[in-house]
């Protein structure tokens, strides 16, 4: 497949995948622009610009509107893109999950952002009454009358994911992230003081996804897995895993010691990230496999260990060790996709090290 008809081809999981894996990120990220997505919101919005090149994008005396996709932390790691987007335009504004508006919002000063819910077809129940003027059902998915009237005013309008293969063109391209996500000063003054007592290393700690079946486990751990930290006293966990059960959290005391296993019962996993921010500051690492949780300690600039068991994510790895998103964050893999055992492995040298580290 040549790279010239790349951005022509219609939008393939597989072959964009297949693409990241053999290191054509940029290829892979022009597949975006050509999605049912990007044609919904042609068809919607009058001012849908789909920007050919880097210099097409500044608009140095103009408003520009980006569409936000995908879930919580899919938006988190493209706010890493928002300090660089916004250097190029006269005016951004960009959509976002309700749940991040706020701590988007004192991370990005400069910045308007418009809350706006997403159906992904998840478990919750979604309304679609405030969507009555999109105009299309799948756009309405993602964007909402406020957002369309807002449209109305500015110049031009992207998703963010159609300006990727033009930010993020090669693995190189990845050092112009240089955004973080700042968290509330107030309530991480509240969870540092009640760590003062805490000597240990201490690791927040996630091991799967919240939706559980045969088929995504394979990608994920489970507390068992973690078994070979079983006698390492010297480490710490506080359980940053959205929907955990009581069998998972007497294991991981079982393997952790009894003493050293915390539960923040105050902060909601699933929807408080004001609160799972300041808590994840005042830890010394957080280990996670790529989700919500670790695209926001990554954000936050904290040391994260992201466990990779899929060609999926394994492709974000630099030759350093290093994550091809967050240069803070090192992502773990076994010496085979699949190999979960040597995955544990390698993750107990890095959190080894980190350990000898704190306690020099």
């Amino acid at each position: 497949l040549k790279s010239a008809s790349i951005s022509e081809t219609e939008f393939n999981v597989w072959l964009y995948h297949l693409l990241l894996f053999r290191g054509s990120v940029g290829e892979a990220f022009r597949l975006y622009r050509s999605r049912k997505e990007t044609i919904a919101f042609k068809r919607t919005i009058p001012n849908y610009k789909q920007f050919d090149d880097l210099e097409d994008l500044i608009y140095k005396n103009n408003s520009v509107l980006l569409i936000s996709e995908g879930g919580p932390g899919d938006e988190i790691r493209m706010s890493t893109l928002l300090d660089e987007i916004s250097s190029y335009v006269g005016k951004l504004y960009i959509s976002c999950d309700p749940r991040l508006k706020s701590l988007f919002e004192r991370s990005f000063p400069s910045i308007d952002f418009i809350q706006v819910a997403k159906n992904r077809d998840d478990r919750r129940k979604f309304d679609y009454k405030d969507r009555d003027k999109v105009g299309d059902a799948f756009a309405a998915k993602i964007v909402n009358n406020i957002f369309i009237e807002k449209a109305e005013k500015v110049d031009k309008v992207c998703s963010i994911f159609d300006l990727l293969g033009l930010l993020r063109h090669d693995r190189l391209s990845f050092r112009n992230n240089t955004s973080r996500l700042t968290p509330d000063k107030g309530l991480v003054g509240v969870y540092k003081k009640a760590m003062l007592n805490h000597k240990n290393i201490k690791i927040g700690l996630a091991w799967r996804s919240m939706i559980r079946s045969s088929a995504r486990s394979k990608h994920y751990l489970s507390v068992e897995d973690l078994s070979a930290f079983r006698g390492k006293e010297n480490i710490e966990i506080w359980v940053l895993q959205p929907d955990w059960d009581a069998g998972e959290i007497n294991q991981l005391r079982e393997i952790f010691g009894e003493s050293n296993v915390h539960l923040a019962e105050d902060v909601d996993l699933i929807d408080d990230f004001e609160r799972q921010a300041a808590l994840i500051v005042g830890l010394d690492a957080v280990i996670s496999p790529c989700s919500t949780t670790a695209e926001l300690a990554s954000a936050l600039g904290i040391k994260t260990y992201i466990l990779s068991n899929s060609y999926m994510t394994s492709w974000r790895k630099n030759e350093d060790g290093s994550d091809i998103w967050y240069a803070n964050s090192r992502l773990i893999t076994g010496e085979n996709v699949g190999n979960k055992r040597t995955l544990v492995l390698n993750l107990i040298k890095e959190i080894d090290y980190l350990s000898g580290k704190h306690s020099g």
